[in-house]
């Protein structure tokens, strides 16, 4: 993926930042205008004054000028490393928004190429962490990702139980591309123990060179609304891990899955679409 970093432009020239700034009645300083290119050059050079000034303090040869100097750079090199952390945040989150499939075609060609489809299973012990689930359950589950109409949608579904055939949980749900919001859209819904859920996921994080997927999932159930980060790595063509936690904060439910069987969907015969690296 290419990210384009914007440029900043540091006014360090003679007045440094004073043309970034509008100083109000009170003394507040106001960004007035966001500034457009780095210059590079001049900003070593602050640096540099700011070096030779600083190793005057305490010396005799420290006049009241010098000293106003020195305040002043000090003044204009916070602003500095204020504007660059601010760069630095708005950088994180256009990445954020470009991480994502810019068409149907993306993210199913992702789910091809990293072997996702196809049935894996693993076991472990619930944790207190879904609303209908009780915890200490020794359970298996089983797992399938699935192209549907005719590679229009995807179509989920699991079903854990535990050693003597007791359903625990079990759902299916389905993800398609809505043209309207430009994005992937995805739901799911099924029961545990016995009690209805529901829920609706949004597309977090689409990492095609590391195999990763990240939701932010809603689901309502025996009256509560929770939200839930999942996230889903193919480790190997036959492995994955998935694990689940509250977005307000506590413990993963982690699993580890192996594919069942020996069904994996080969990549399709029309070109795929080039990512962006």
């Amino acid at each position: 993926m290419t990210v384009v970093t914007p440029k900043v432009t540091l006014g360090v020239v003679s007045t440094w930042s004073q043309r970034q700034l509008n100083l109000t009645p009170d003394g507040e300083n106001r960004m007035s205008s966001l500034p457009a290119a780095v210059d590079v050059g001049n900003l070593v050079e602050m640096l540099d004054a700011f070096d030779v000034e600083w190793g005057k303090l305490g010396s005799p040869e420290l006049s009241t000028s010098s000293s106003l100097i020195v305040c002043e750079m000090l003044s204009n090199l916070s602003r500095v490393v204020a504007f660059l952390s601010l760069l630095a945040f708005s950088s994180s989150i256009v990445s954020a928004e470009e991480n994502l499939p810019a068409s149907w075609d993306d993210f199913l060609d992702f789910h091809v190429e990293s072997g996702a489809f196809g049935t894996f299973q693993g076991e472990g012990v619930t944790k207190g962490m879904w609303e209908g689930i009780a915890e200490g359950q020794t359970y298996t589950g089983v797992y399938t990702l699935e192209p549907a109409e005719g590679g229009r949608s995807i179509r989920s579904s699991h079903r854990m139980e535990t050693e003597s055939g007791e359903v625990i949980s079990i759902g299916t749900g389905i993800q398609y591309w809505d043209e309207t919001t430009k994005s992937v859209l995805s739901s799911y819904s099924g029961f545990d123990q016995g009690k209805v859920f529901t829920g609706s996921s949004t597309l977090k994080t689409f990492d095609p060179e590391n195999n990763l997927i990240e939701w932010v999932y809603t689901e309502t159930s025996r009256g509560k609304t929770t939200q839930y980060l999942q996230r889903i790595q193919q480790s190997s063509e036959n492995e994955k891990t998935q694990g689940s936690s509250k977005v307000e904060g506590g413990p993963s439910w982690d699993e580890t899955l192996t594919r069942v069987g020996t069904f994996r969907m080969k990549l399709r015969v029309r070109p795929l679409l080039r990512r962006k690296r």
